[in-house]
């Protein structure tokens, strides 16, 4: 398989509404993007809450009654952030897509749509998108092997022939920079200590690992990488395109192939006696 089949490929079906990947209209599968936040430490937004609205209104001297108001206030702030973020990057990924795919995008706003209209000039050159022979925009890939799916921002087919590597790109849009460790700055510009050091690594099988964006990131290629592997196509470069949100600069950070990681993630995660029973009764089972 090359990447125009893959393209061409319809066993894989996604259903918006449920947030599903169907394949052969038979068998649900996991997301690449579930399976990977499976191993993250979980977070505890009532507690850390509490702990940033304690600190910011002090330890020793703040009562229950006021943590409990500027508790709200920090859990609303985190809410509307994180809802401002997804509508955000729907809107780039969109435009993104729409660019690449059709050479324009559509936005109202045109202080926004100027920038949009630099990034998208910006990421040609970046990426290099002369020297592919074929790409393809919000690609949807699978493992049949394990049951897991996903949705590639941009993928690459370097040369004609069959053998030819495959290059993945995925956008991040987030509100912050990608993060390289677990270490956080701290919201209430403590000056004594500026910094909390969670030493927080991800779960197992791949406790190995420091939890953050970065490692997030590169699993997530590799997860990518993997996939088309396993459909018969050789993985090149694999890239996080982070753009900044007030400018709209991107940057690219190249990440490796953690092919070892991936493989222990979906063992772990997989059902394959499932997939038998699937096969033969033909009814949906989740992976």
């Amino acid at each position: 398989m090359n990447l125009k089949d893959l393209i061409l490929d319809t066993r894989l079906q996604f259903n918006p509404e449920r947030h599903e990947y169907i394949l052969d209209n038979v068998l649900k599968m996991a997301s690449l993007t579930k399976t990977i936040s499976r191993i993250k430490q979980p977070f505890d937004s009532k507690e850390m809450s509490y702990n940033v609205a304690r600190s910011k209104l002090g330890w020793k001297s703040a009562t229950e009654e006021n943590i409990k108001i500027e508790q709200e206030k920090v859990l609303k702030k985190w809410k509307d952030k994180s809802e401002f973020a997804a509508s955000w990057g729907t809107m780039i990924h969109n435009a993104l897509k729409d660019y690449f795919t059709k050479g324009y995008f559509n936005i109202e706003d045109n202080e926004i749509s100027s920038k949009i209209q630099r990034l998208c000039k910006r990421l040609s050159l970046d990426m290099q998108e002369s020297m592919y022979y074929f790409s393809g925009n919000e690609i949807m890939i699978y493992s049949e092997k394990y049951g897991i799916a996903g949705t590639v921002d941009r993928i690459c087919q370097r040369q004609r022939i069959d053998t030819s590597l495959i290059d993945i790109f995925d956008y991040k849009t987030n509100i912050t920079n990608i993060s390289f460790d677990s270490i956080k700055k701290m919201e209430d510009n403590n000056t004594a200590k500026p910094y909390k050091h969670y030493n927080r690594m991800l779960l197992d099988p791949l406790s190995h690992l420091e939890q953050c964006d970065y490692i997030y990131d590169a699993l997530q290629l590799s997860g990518y990488a993997y996939m088309i592997e396993e459909m018969g196509m050789k993985p090149g470069r694999l890239s996080i395109i982070q753009i900044d949100e007030i400018d709209m600069n991107p940057t690219i950070y190249p990440v490796p192939y953690m092919k070892m990681e991936i493989e222990l993630l979906f063992k772990a995660f997989s059902n394959r006696e499932l997939s038998s029973v699937n096969e033969t009764n033909a009814h949906i089972v989740e992976w």
